[in-house]
């Protein structure tokens, strides 16, 4: 079943997972910046999926201080194509 999630959700989560990383994730500053951009997210059951489908995850990685002066730009779209 899809399951649209709204912003508080995101922000929900994006606090959670900083809170709960405890991989030296930073502070959740960088992710709710995507949030100026993003309205909504749609989660799939993995059954919704066809089998033959292809699934990417991208993910940020780096200094969250460089991240914070500089913010996004894009590089996630082109570390997918």
């Amino acid at each position: 079943m899809k399951k649209i999630l709204h912003k508080q959700e995101i922000k929900d989560i994006i606090v959670g997972a900083t809170l709960l990383g405890a991989g030296g994730g930073g502070s959740p500053k960088t992710g709710l910046l995507l949030l100026k951009d993003i309205s909504e997210v749609t989660l799939f059951d993995l059954e919704e999926i066809p089998d033959d489908s292809h699934i990417a995850v991208v993910a940020g990685m780096g200094s969250p201080v460089a991240l914070s002066k500089i913010g996004w730009k894009g590089e996630e779209v082109t570390a997918l194509d």
